[in-house]
């Protein structure tokens, strides 16, 4: 609005005219001459949806994501099933007190029951022509300290150790 008396260019809330307190009838502000008309704001159209066959389309994995995946699996899964003593973190597999205790002629059950680990099968050796299987088995504590053992037809024929206490 323009004050009609001092040409101020007024607010729309304005009701006087602040330079001059003129209480004339305000007059609207014409538009600059050179400022186009403004057209009416056409409404947008919503966003176009996805192709039905687009959004059921399932995320292909990579090869190296693959590989990713099978390299972390394998990282952890020492840690997931390491053995311990219970209420001692990294505790030992086998004693020299259970060493003892394994006797020839015990079964791989009975030496497993004994120690309370089901070991490592390091070997194994199929002799069908001579009815022979011979297992070798192998017990190992975190220190490096362990027993080795060698089963002929699930019957224990030979252990050692090393490092147990």
């Amino acid at each position: 609005m323009v004050c009609p008396k001092c040409n101020y260019v007024m607010s729309d809330f304005d009701s006087e005219c602040p330079r001059c307190h003129g209480n004339g009838m305000a007059q609207p502000t014409p538009p600059p001459a050179s400022a186009p008309r403004s057209q009416p704001r056409q409404p947008t159209p919503p966003p176009a949806q996805p192709p039905a066959s687009a959004a059921q389309q399932t995320p292909q994995m990579t090869i190296g994501g693959v590989i990713g995946l099978l390299i972390l699996i394998f990282a952890v899964m020492p840690f997931m099933c390491a053995r311990s003593v219970p209420g001692e973190l990294g505790g030992n597999i086998i004693t020299l007190s259970e060493y003892s205790q394994v006797q020839n002629g015990m079964s791989y059950s009975q030496v497993a029951a004994i120690i309370g680990d089901p070991g490592q099968e390091t070997g194994r050796t199929d002799a069908p022509e001579l009815n022979l299987t011979i297992t070798m088995y192998s017990w190992q504590n975190p220190d490096g300290s362990n027993m080795q053992t060698q089963f002929s037809n699930d019957k224990l024929t030979t252990k050692a150790q090393a490092g147990l206490h």
